[in-house]
C-alpha cells in the first residue's frame, strides 16, 4: 500500500520512495507512461544515475504534451518546446536522455477533439509495476 498526502506519515510506504526503488533497482527496462512532470529533477535523479551505471538500461516514458489555452501553433513546435523544458528544467542535467513519446490526440486545438494520456504507471523489467493517480508535481509529493 502507498500513500500520498497528509497522512503520508501513517503510510505503509511513501510514494517518492517507492517510485525512486523502482528506478533505482531496473536493470533492464523502464516503461513510464502518462505523467505530467513539474520537478523532475528531483523525480528522476535515481532513474538518470541507474541509467548511467546501466549503459544498457533502456528507458521509455509516454508523457502527457498539453497545449496551452489558446496555443495555435503547429503540433511540431508545441512537442519541440516541451522537449526543450524537458531536458532543461525537468531531466537531471548531463544525464543520457529516456526515449520520449506523446500522445498525438493531446495536441488537437480543438477541445471538443482533444484528449489526455491520464493512466500513470511505472514498469520496471516486465516484473514490477506501480500504479497511481498522483503526477510527478508538488502537488502530488
Amino acid at each position: 500500500l502507498v500513500i500520498t498526502g497528509p497522512d503520508a506519515a501513517n503510510a505503509v510506504r511513501d510514494t517518492a520512495v517507492v517510485v525512486r526503488d523502482v528506478f533505482t533497482n531496473a536493470a533492464e527496462n523502464v516503461l513510464i507512461a502518462g505523467y505530467a512532470v513539474y520537478q523532475g529533477q528531483q523525480v528522476f535523479q535515481a532513474l538518470a544515475d541507474r541509467m548511467d551505471r546501466e549503459p544498457t538500461l533502456k528507458v521509455r516514458m509516454f508523457l502527457d504534451i498539453g497545449r496551452e489555452p489558446g496555443d495555435a501553433a503547429n503540433d511540431s513546435i508545441v512537442v519541440g518546446r516541451y522537449l526543450e523544458r524537458f531536458r532543461t528544467r525537468e531531466w537531471p542535467q548531463g544525464k543520457r536522455v529516456p526515449e520520449i513519446f506523446y500522445f498525438p490526440a493531446s495536441l488537437q486545438t480543438s477541445s471538443e477533439k482533444r484528449s489526455v494520456l491520464h493512466a500513470k504507471c511505472i514498469v520496471a523489467d516486465q516484473k514490477t509495476v506501480f500504479v497511481s493517480s498522483a503526477n510527478f508535481t508538488e502537488a502530488a509529493k
